[in-house]
């Protein structure tokens, strides 16, 4: 027993001091630092200070550290409201909404801004749907509309603005009240605050006080900057422990080096980075994945980097060869051995005014949660002509981190970085005036980014050549430059000519009939079915008729099958709109909306009524918001309404219907509608009702045409039934071809078609182990927490629970 817990027993039920009893009127009060004792009244407490005080001490010590290292269930960030996910830890994978003070995820943010452009809409916030402020103005007047209704994370960025002002003491008003409010980030900005002494006195016991706060709130930087400055080893490595599961990438570092020194036994460690990776797994989706490939800055300067590697490589063989101390390829100098001492060295060469030690020094900052120290020397880095700065500045001006959102600076500094020959700056410039469709302004800036070797660049060149917006001979010069600038930064040794040429055939440039060229004002066009031939005119195609057709029809039926076995992205099912994870291929895990013609996952599904239970609110759309029908008359309302709108997803449900009644004619007709207007599920019954002649006479061809369609769109079982219908023929290698690609979708019946191609030798052992992986990450794809808990709700409901 612990020497705290003597004086329990007794102590519960009588005064500590007098020894009175809690009987009748007479009640007891809990000591005020512990929870050993109680007192009848503030005078026995106060005579008995000083027999109690160094017991309520160290239990009042002891009941701080069981709250101070307690597992936090998440960091101080929380989940994202609109897809559920854990927000990351890293402040540039997600932005502050001013108008309703919610942080959403970079995947939910990029989905909204791509959902907003492609339907003409106004930019609106991704959660509340409040119109976005046009004017750094209007941003401010809507986080100062949130400070009066006391919300913490408008006090916090109210601070942040104050603090980059210079007006300390402001600052730490402002976040002062944000800390009271629970506000995690506050309590981590006044620990700073106390121990540097800006803004308020100096206070190290203050300082240590806000910022176990922030630790206890889920706070990694908080958690790992307590594990530094612990006494204990025992203490620190519980504190990185905790950071650790978290997914704090600094504590896992520091974790790395206690077990190289023995410090940390090799389970402890291996333990540890499994919970770190489970961390970091939990904060990604794909639709993170395609936002994070689009907001990510490239690297500056690939030439100037692989020169100071070629630099580097020779010194340092040289120096272990020789048995020399390692140094500095260029001054000659000592290289630091430890991370302090290369900061220290930058401190050095910031004094001296050096933009890139200026930088580094800023990212340092930026990398330890101290964004608006990060902005500070960013913004004196880029005054002095730093691209990388200006780049760094733009990054953070958008999405408002470290400094007041403002898109007309960020847009300042990202050309500032363009024109200073920041190529990710440049790509990032062309992007944003695709978004706008000035096109001929974002061609401009990708030719730039291309010529200076930058990969997104050309990729983009190369979809707009294929989508009419870029001429041949522009594209063709942007791949020379492009490989020119990507050559010049590789040693004479490894330099290899490619196997990648750009072949020109005369048959691009003549007609194949005639012979004329493509000159002035004679255009060719190209021949109706295939991409080898072109024409000056019809009557030329007319005459090349006869010794084309052959090689047109071959060349055709190439064409379909490039077409027809390039595997989809995903099913036809497509993302939840709300979580953006995958649908599952089982249409009982989700559900169509009638009102907007969504198809919603269970997951989300659940949470919405869960919180509108929780909440006594009305039920509504999880999507849209309208609110949901209360009878079958109510659904068709909104299904005809949505038809009438020529909603493909409606028009094929109302066909559906209709077929299940036995209508299959007027079934027939909606089903052909939807198929129109591209819905892969219509292609697929039109094929059924093709195949048994409901509807519609039999035919054979049109079914397999449509059968097609829906396998090119992404349905499992249209590709599944292909496959069967290809081995029915003999034609073995195209039915393993559809399985594996329905296969790679998650489909379950072409994995056992597959296996049984294994056994019967049809298959390799390494084409069905990929593919049985390929199965499984596709199903793991369609996972989450949260569709997990709907569908255990759902499977006791149906079995009456």
């Amino acid at each position: 027993m612990s020497s705290v817990n003597l004086e329990a027993g007794a102590a519960d039920m009588c005064c500590a001091s007098c020894g009175k009893s809690e009987v009748d009127d007479i009640k007891l009060i809990t000591c005020d630092g512990c929870d050993i004792v109680k007192y009848c009244s503030n005078t026995c407490q106060q005579e008995h200070r000083p027999q109690h005080d160094a017991t309520c001490k160290e239990r009042a010590a002891e009941l701080r550290d069981d709250i101070l290292f307690q597992q936090p269930e998440s960091t101080h960030l929380g989940d994202c409201p609109i897809c559920f996910l854990p927000l990351s830890i890293d402040p540039q994978k997600s932005t502050f909404m001013g108008c309703c003070s919610k942080i959403i995820c970079q995947g939910c943010a990029y989905a909204n801004t791509l959902h907003q452009n492609e339907e003409n809409l106004e930019p609106a916030c991704a959660f509340c749907r409040h119109p976005l402020p046009k004017t750094q103005k209007e941003s401010e007047m809507n986080k100062m509309k949130r400070v009066e209704v006391n919300d913490p994370f408008a006090l916090l960025h109210v601070g942040v603005k104050h603090k980059v002002e210079g007006d300390h003491e402001k600052a730490f008003k402002y976040w002062a009240k944000a800390a009271e409010l629970g506000d995690a980030i506050a309590h981590y900005y006044l620990s700073v605050s106390y121990r540097e002494g800006k803004g308020v006195e100096k206070d190290e016991k203050k300082g240590r006080y806000h910022l176990e706060e922030a630790a206890i709130a889920g706070h990694p930087g908080a958690r790992y900057n307590l594990a530094v400055n612990e006494v204990t080893f025992e203490r620190a490595l519980k504190h990185l422990i905790i950071a650790v599961n978290l997914g704090c990438d600094r504590s896992i570092q520091m974790l790395k080096e206690c077990y190289k020194d023995g410090l940390v036994s090799k389970e402890g460690f291996a333990a540890a980075l499994r919970a770190h990776q489970a961390a970091a797994d939990a904060t990604k989706s794909s639709q993170r994945e395609v936002a994070a490939k689009f907001y990510a800055p490239q690297k500056s300067s690939q030439r100037e980097q692989n020169n100071l590697r070629r630099l580097l490589i020779p010194n340092k063989l040289h120096q272990r060869k020789e048995r020399l101390d390692r140094t500095c390829p260029f001054c000659r100098k000592l290289l630091p051995k430890t991370l302090d001492e290369g900061n220290a060295n930058a401190m050095k060469r910031v004094e001296g005014n050096d933009p890139v030690a200026m930088r580094h020094i800023g990212t340092v900052h930026y990398n330890t949660g101290d964004n608006v120290r990060a902005i500070e020397y960013w913004t004196k880095a880029a005054e002095l002509g730093d691209a990388m700065a200006h780049n760094s500045l733009s990054i953070a001006y958008f999405v408002g981190d470290g400094v007041e959102k403002d898109e007309k600076k960020g847009r300042y500094h990202l050309e500032e970085a363009a024109i200073a020959g920041h190529p990710g700056a440049r790509y990032n410039l062309g992007w944003n005036e695709g978004m706008n469709q000035r096109y001929d302004r974002a061609v401009k800036h990708w030719i730039i980014a291309a010529n200076l070797g930058s990969d997104n660049s050309i990729q983009m060149l190369k979809k707009y050549y294929k989508d009419g917006l870029v001429s041949k001979e522009d594209f063709a010069a942007a791949l020379r430059a492009h490989q020119a600038a990507a050559d010049a930064t590789k040693n004479i040794d490894d330099n290899k000519m490619s196997t990648d040429k750009i072949v020109v055939d005369a048959a691009d440039f003549c007609c194949a009939s005639c012979g004329i060229a493509e000159v002035d004002d004679i255009k060719l066009m190209e021949c109706d079915a295939c991409d080898l031939v072109r024409y000056c005119s019809d009557k030329c195609q007319q005459d090349h008729q006869s010794q084309h057709e052959a090689r047109c029809k071959e060349r055709v039926a190439e064409l379909r099958d490039e077409i027809l076995f390039r595997q989809p992205e995903t099913s036809h099912m497509g993302e939840c709109p709300i979580c953006f994870l995958p649908l599952p291929l089982d249409h009982q895990k989700s559900v169509m909306q009638s009102c907007c013609g969504k198809v919603i996952c269970h997951g989300c599904s659940y949470a919405n009524k869960l919180r509108e239970r929780e909440a006594r609110l009305q039920q509504t759309c999880p999507f849209c918001r309208h609110p949901s029908p209360k009878t079958d008359e109510e659904i068709n309302k909104n299904k005809m309404r949505r038809v009438a709108a020529n909603d493909p997803v409606a028009i094929r449900e109302i066909g559906m219907k209709h077929g299940n009644n036995g209508d299959h004619e007027l079934a027939f007709e909606y089903l052909t509608k939807a198929a129109e207007l591209g819905d892969a599920l219509a292609h697929y019954l039109l094929s059924l009702f093709y195949r048994d002649g409901q509807g519609v006479e039999k035919d054979e061809k049109k079914g397999l045409y449509y059968l097609e369609e829906a396998a090119i769109a992404g349905v499992p079982e249209a590709r599944y039934n292909l496959g069967c219908y290809e081995g029915r023929n003999g034609r073995i290698d195209r039915a393993v071809k559809h399985w594996i690609i329905a296969a790679n979708l998650g489909h379950d019946g072409s994995i056992r078609e597959l296996k049984n191609c294994y056994m019967n030798g049809d298959v390799s052992k390494e084409d069905f182990a990929t593919a049985l992986r390929a199965h499984q990450t596709a199903v793991h794809a369609t996972k989450s927490p949260q569709r997990d808990a709907a569908e255990e709700y759902y499977r006791i409901s149906r079995n009456g629970g």
